[in-house]
């Protein structure tokens, strides 16, 4: 992903004029290679297996070691509610799992970007607009609180957010 789309794809734009954020860039592959994303998404999919009309398989010993091999301490941050998941993969045995006491909360949505705040460090709640409203990165807050204002550094924004 990284290579095929910034690298490949971002980057060249430049030189047509394209100011691309190396940083925000950079931040987002730090969120998904260091900071678990894949794995929250993962869970986040799996706990909400009743509305999204598909489940997850669950996982067998082989699956728990290669993960541990894969990505080192995945075990001791994942393993127990997947363990958990499998324990209640079994129609009328229990309720869902979006239900059960795992030690697993739904997260809120992005109010700029709707993708679930599955990173919780990075979470932000802020009241805008007099409102309170949760973000899944200062990103996402700037966007909404700074950049979508009906001016931005003097300069009159309004068709951007107005129908």
């Amino acid at each position: 992903i990284y290579d095929d789309y910034y690298r490949s794809y971002l980057i060249p734009l430049e030189k047509y004029g394209l100011t691309i954020p190396h940083d925000l860039v950079e931040e987002a592959w730090n969120r998904i290679t260091n900071k678990g994303y894949v794995h929250e998404v993962a869970r986040f999919f799996a706990t909400g297996w009743p509305v999204n009309y598909w489940r997850i398989d669950t996982m067998t010993d082989k699956d728990f070691e290669w993960f541990e091999h894969k990505y080192p301490g995945w075990y001791s941050k994942y393993g127990k509610w997947w363990e958990e998941y499998n324990r209640l993969a079994y129609p009328g045995r229990n309720k869902p799992i979006a239900f059960e006491e795992v030690g697993y909360q739904y997260p809120h949505r992005c109010w700029t970007c709707m993708v679930p705040a599955l990173i919780r460090e990075d979470m932000v709640v802020e009241k805008v607009d007099n409102q309170w409203r949760t973000y899944c990165s200062e990103t996402c807050y700037w966007t909404d609180a700074v950049a979508f204002r009906s001016e931005y550094e003097g300069k009159d924004t309004t068709p951007m957010y107005s129908a």
